[in-house]
């Protein structure tokens, strides 16, 4: 598992966090409580993600770099810092730091140029002292136990029917120690994180295999926890109409060799599924188009026989597939017939976007 995850997860849960009717102390502390658990990994700096969240929440505190208790006496490294886009003032172990610009969720450059510091710093204590923090962020954070944290947080995902949060935190679940994760904790989260609609989204997250393997050096928490996922995947796995839907959502996401690859398994099971065919046809026209696969005409041929085939058997997505044949014809390089497929799909389907837009660019 990458750190960003970790990252993601600190991310998601305070953006959660935000969004909830808890009081705004309450949101402080468990904010406080998760940059503490992110500590604990080796992730980024990742305030920043989430900026205007932490300053409404006084998590977070911005001055001007001229009032920082140590300007004057060490203006010239202060100078040197308003240059910078981000430095920590790591000359005064403060625990603070300057942003000049930073980018939000679109990637726009939003201007800031700010003296930063956190609740609980050095630099948030000398702040409070000379009286430049005042009233409910001049107290002190209340630390919680990992279990109060997490139970909180997944209980307020699981209010906003926010799948994709709930699943990440069953990730991090695997990856936590037995005193973090103890049978009360495990029996606790089983009833949020042990859902169909959880164990979808978790193992289309990176870093998320989960065996019996896994789980016979570990203790009966982690049984309690992903013993459900386990039986439920050996499930799925044998049923076609789940890898259908889930191949369909991969072609959707982009994410074409895990399709083809889940299109292969389903074959195994379903040689003569149309749908399988068609899916499996697609990824490799449309890999082949793109260069993610190298370039083979014998596989186009053979994958246009199996979409006319299709044609003729009834199947009802007449569009998707004449638009498929449109990019495979392309790629064996016969332009009328691809011309000749694209106006077929606008004939059934006038308002195709791609098809539009292929036959414009032809």
């Amino acid at each position: 598992m990458a750190m960003y995850e970790i990252e993601d997860v600190v991310e998601k849960s305070i953006r959660c966090l935000d969004k909830s009717s808890l009081p705004s102390m309450d949101i402080r502390d468990l904010i406080y409580n998760l940059y503490e658990f992110q500590k604990d990994w080796d992730a980024g700096f990742t305030n920043f993600r989430v900026p205007n969240i932490l300053l409404s929440h006084q998590y977070m505190f911005a001055f001007r770099l001229e009032e920082h208790p140590f300007y004057k006496q060490n203006k010239a490294k202060f100078g040197k810092i308003k240059k910078q886009e981000f430095a920590f003032l790591e000359f005064d172990s403060s625990g603070g730091y300057w942003c000049k610009n930073y980018r939000n969720e679109k990637g726009e450059k939003i201007p800031f140029e700010k003296l930063c510091c956190d609740i609980g710093s050095v630099l948030w204590s000398e702040f409070v002292a000379s009286g430049k923090i005042k009233g409910d962020g001049a107290l002190a954070p209340r630390e919680l136990a990992f279990s109060e944290m997490m139970m909180c947080i997944v209980k307020e995902a699981e209010k906003q029917h926010d799948v994709n949060l709930l699943a990440l935190w069953y990730l991090v679940c695997f990856l936590l120690t037995d005193d973090e994760l103890t049978v009360d904790l495990a029996g606790d989260l089983k009833e949020y994180l042990c859902t169909q609609k959880v164990f979808e989204a978790a193992q289309m997250l990176n870093g998320f295999e989960v065996s019996d393997e896994d789980l016979e050096d570990m203790g009966e928490a982690f049984s309690m926890l992903f013993s459900p996922y386990i039986e439920w995947k050996k499930v799925t796995d044998k049923s076609v109409s789940y890898i259908r839907e889930r191949v369909c959502g991969l072609l959707n996401d982009g994410e074409y060799y895990e399709a083809l690859e889940q299109v292969k398994k389903g074959l195994l099971l379903a040689p003569t599924d149309g749908y399988l065919l068609l899916y499996r046809a697609c990824s490799i026209i449309i890999m082949q188009s793109m260069s993610l696969l190298k370039k083979n005409l014998v596989d186009i041929e053979h994958e246009m026989k199996v979409l006319n085939l299709l044609l003729k058997s009834g199947m009802p997505q007449t569009d998707f597939i004449h638009f498929y044949k449109s990019i495979g014809y392309r790629l064996l390089g016969d332009v009328d017939k691809t011309k000749d497929e694209l106006n077929e799909v606008l004939r059934i389907n006038p308002d195709h976007k791609n098809a539009k837009k292929f036959l414009e660019n032809l």
